[in-house]
């Protein structure tokens, strides 16, 4: 028998059919384990304790990688939230360093020139414009100690 197939560039070509013979007797090949060892000998329990000691020593090695890759992602995200922790007290230090200038070097000197004949700005607007700036710059300060102990 042979069968006609069109291929890419339009071509036909022949291919021929094999037929199985059903008539013929397989082969046994017998068990994985007999042709790798060729243990046919061997009572089948100790092959089945052989299977297990395999088994165990494998499973043993995939727990042992499971943990050490645990303990790396554990390591892992310890240190990024020690970084995100560090980041954050550093960032409340620059802050409050800035609410510290704010207050140092325009609130105090504008109060005390307000209560002076020197009048630039009136108290009224200075408490307006900087209305809590120093119960701000307080609380942060508080803030920052607490976080850095």
């Amino acid at each position: 028998m042979s069968e006609t197939k069109q291929t890419r560039s339009g071509r036909s070509s022949k291919k021929k059919k094999v037929k199985k013979d059903r008539n013929k007797p397989t082969q046994s090949r017998g068990s994985k384990k007999d042709q790798v060892d060729g243990n046919e000998d061997q009572p089948q329990h100790l092959l089945i304790a052989d299977d297990l000691q395999v088994a165990c020593a494998t499973l043993q090695k995939y727990i042992l990688a499971f943990n050490e890759t645990s303990w790396r992602i554990k390591l892992k995200m310890h240190s990024k939230r020690t970084n995100i922790v560090k980041e954050i007290v550093q960032t409340e230090e620059n802050y409050v360093k800035a609410l510290g200038a704010i207050v140092e070097y325009y609130v105090d000197p504008l109060e005390n020139l307000a209560n002076t004949d020197d009048l630039i700005i009136s108290l009224t607007d200075i408490q307006l414009v900087f209305s809590n700036v120093k119960d701000i710059y307080n609380i942060n300060r508080e803030l920052l100690e607490k976080m850095q102990d």
